[in-house]
């Protein structure tokens, strides 16, 4: 049992999320480690008094390896705080191996069904597929789009904050350009709606669903990395650029290559 050194009315988790904020972390995250943290207590008991056999057992009911390494990438960050705050004397996810991910592979929205989504797509769901195929764009910073981010002069669009917190840009070619030509070239760009990054991902999935399309909007940015990286010529450090991601390593786990060209590579070879 862990045993509480310091902890007020507004208890750990509260105590935590509040941390967070100080810290100036991101909405996103202080909102997964709530919901997280939450369900946690709900279904294991109080945080402060599980124990590394009570957090396994918890974890074990979650078959999808992906799942239980991000709740115990939570439970470890939370921990963690409450030991050097001198909150909790023992961190019961010490010892607790992280589950091997296996590796995920590119799933790029083929060019028949993308044409299909935006042939059928109202006006709004469009715009959005084509920001996402086409300038690689993810769903929060869509929803997050005003009209005085896009310098149509310069074809590029400004991010106030990407995922990760950071300002970055991101490439609109002529086929964007001219999408975002129909929307409001000042204040928020889908003014007459209200959106979350949540609703922008939910709209474009069920979308796709009505057109027996697998996936969501993520396949559409997977779909923009491997165009770059193609019209490139395979410059993954400029595609790297392009999706706005910290490492390479992230980017490859976005791009396609395809049999046919790993053949005729290596046809070439003497």
């Amino acid at each position: 049992m862990l045993r509480i050194v310091n902890v007020d009315a507004t208890g750990i988790r509260e105590q935590h999320l509040t941390a967070l904020r100080r810290q100036n972390a991101r909405p996103r995250t202080i909102k997964s480690r709530s919901e997280i943290l939450s369900k946690i207590e709900r279904e294991a008991g109080d945080l402060a008094e599980l124990s590394r056999d009570d957090l396994n057992a918890w974890l074990d009911r979650y078959m999808s390896a992906s799942t239980r390494a991000t709740y115990l990438g939570h439970l470890r960050s939370f921990y963690r705080w409450a030991c050097e705050n001198d909150v909790l004397d023992r961190d019961p996810t010490s010892g607790i191996r992280t589950p091997k991910v296996p590796r995920r592979l590119p799933r790029p929205i083929s060019e028949c069904e993308l044409t299909d989504a935006l042939a059928t797509a109202t006006p709004l769901v469009r715009a959005w597929v084509t920001l996402a195929s086409y300038s690689g764009l993810r769903a929060c910073e869509i929803a997050a789009i005003r009209g005085e981010h896009i310098d149509r002069e310069r074809r590029s669009l400004f991010i106030p904050a990407q995922k990760g917190g950071d300002a970055a840009t991101a490439p609109l070619p002529p086929t964007v350009i001219a999408e975002l030509s129909r929307w409001p070239r000042v204040g928020p760009l889908w003014a007459d709606h209200e959106i979350t990054a949540n609703h922008v991902s939910h709209t474009v999935a069920t979308h796709f669903r009505s057109r027996g399309i697998d996936g969501g909007l993520h396949r559409c940015r997977h779909r923009f990395a491997t165009r770059f990286l193609e019209a490139s010529g395979f410059d993954l450090r400029a595609t790297q650029e392009a999706m706005r991601h910290r490492s390479p390593a992230s980017t490859a786990l976005y791009t396609e290559v395809l049999p046919e060209r790993l053949v005729s590579i290596a046809a070439k070879i003497a």
